[in-house]
């Protein structure tokens, strides 16, 4: 029985040994197929290769057999104007040349250079077409020519000196209004009535130099220039002195910008004074002279105070100050801008381009009560909704049970009109509410400038 069982295995282990041996086989088989197969696909593509690469050659050489023969008619047609080798028989012969090149290179198979050639032959029949015509008008037009340029020549020599005065008087008009134009801002400031004599001498100049009046327009040009000079050194000292005195006088300080020159905003600051910047490299306060030290915290300055922010923050990025803060001197104000640079710097960047909406969210006064759970609920989706518009959020203090919401946000310039869409989405939303929405601000709840007796303090949030 042991012997019987021994042989079946055995057996089986034949029949496994053989099976696989003809697996083997047949796979060896199938690869030598596909092998075979892979060989005559990678012949069949070079074989097409070669095939489009004989069309297109084939179609390069037809189309420079043709763009040749279209040359040799052109230049067969510009033969026939017997004109054209007597007017230009230098393009003439190098059209010869340059066909016995085209067909040349067709011979040798050069098909681009044949073609280029015979498109470069056009242009030249072409040319030779123009150039024929137009010698050929040319020396019929030579006698009357001659008989213009002597008549010509007269009028010239006598409108010579006349021109050279109107030139003469032409730059000094020039000149003179660049000079009114380059002192204007200085001079129309500080010197109203030398301003009006100079426009008043500027309009006679011209009106002179209209009616041919040269000489005199000169004349009163060399006096312009000379009042100009006149005006500006009067202007300089003014400049100069208001200067000295700014430099001496207590400022205040409403806010810092990304700006590196003067710049006056009018008088539009605390005491009807002017607000103009103090730079410091490109950091620059905005300030006003300042006659007070304390300012009471009133309506109507607080309202002077805002007025200046949003005029500057129309141009520019602001870092606020805290209202009612005074510098003693411009001197200063220099040191504590140099001190605190770097600070400033970065609250600037951080406030890029941006101001601050303010979004209030209370009970409408017909609602008496509203759950926790409610409450909760309305405030999470609103500042949900806000927060997609802005790029800060700060929360201000409820001061009232029926105030559900106090927030701050800081919103790109350019993302104001979706923030105030989604206000009034919100409004028609929870329609037992009343959404109060201020705006633009500068940016108070996000970064301040605190001028205190151990300097400048900036603050961010």
């Amino acid at each position: 029985m042991e012997l019987r069982k021994q042989r079946l295995r055995e057996r089986d282990e034949r029949l496994k040994r053989q099976r696989k041996r003809i697996g083997a086989q047949r796979e060896e088989a199938r690869a030598t197929r596909l092998r075979k197969w892979t060989e005559l696909a990678a012949q069949r593509r070079i074989i097409d290769k070669q095939l489009e690469k004989a069309r297109l050659e084939e179609e390069r050489r037809e189309k420079a057999r043709d763009v040749i023969e279209s040359a040799k008619k052109a230049v067969r047609e510009v033969e026939k104007e017997t004109e054209a080798s007597v007017y230009v028989p230098e393009i003439t012969t190098e059209i010869s040349k340059m066909l016995t090149d085209a067909d040349d290179s067709l011979r040798f198979a050069d098909h681009e250079k044949a073609i280029t050639l015979s498109y470069d032959i056009k242009k030249l029949v072409e040319k030779a077409k123009l150039e024929t015509s137009k010698r050929a008008k040319e020396r019929k037009r030579a006698e009357e020519e001659e008989r213009k340029r002597k008549i010509e020549e007269q009028l010239l020599l006598e409108k010579k000196v006349e021109e050279e005065k109107r030139e003469k008087a032409r730059n000094a008009l020039i000149s003179v209004r660049t000079a009114v134009e380059e002192a204007k801002d200085k001079v129309s400031l500080y010197a109203p009535e030398i301003t009006k004599k100079i426009g008043e001498m500027l309009t006679g100049a011209e009106k002179t130099f209209d009616s041919a009046d040269y000489e005199k327009a000169i004349k009163l040009s060399f006096e312009i220039e000379e009042l100009v000079e006149k005006a500006r050194l009067g202007a300089s000292r003014k400049i100069e002195e208001k200067r000295k005195k700014r430099r001496k006088a207590t400022k205040y300080f409403y806010c810092a910008i990304p700006f590196s020159k003067e710049k006056s905003f009018g008088n539009i600051g605390m005491n009807n004074s002017e607000v103009y910047t103090v730079p410091y490299r490109n950091v620059a306060a905005i300030v006003s002279d300042s006659p007070m030290k304390d300012y009471e915290l009133s309506e109507d300055n607080t309202r002077r105070h805002e007025a200046v922010l949003r005029q500057v923050m129309k141009e520019h990025t602001v870092v606020p100050v805290e209202f009612g803060t005074t510098i003693k001197n411009e001197r200063i104000l220099r040191r504590i801008l140099r001190k605190a640079y770097d600070p400033t710097r970065e609250c600037l960047k951080l406030v890029d381009n941006m101001v601050e909406l303010g979004v209030k969210a209370a009970l409408n006064e017909d609602i008496v009560f509203v759950d926790h759970p409610k409450r909760k609920e309305c405030i999470s989706d609103i500042m949900g909704s806000l927060n997609t518009k802005a790029k800060q959020t700060v929360t201000g203090d409820i001061f009232s049970d029926r105030l559900f919401l106090n927030a701050s946000f800081l919103v790109n310039k350019e993302d104001m009109n979706a923030f105030s869409n989604e206000v009034t989405n919100l409004q028609e939303k929870y329609p037992m509410l009343k959404l109060l929405y201020s705006g633009p601000w500068a940016p108070y709840n996000f970064v301040y400038i605190k001028i205190g007796a151990e300097g400048m303090e900036i603050r961010k949030k």
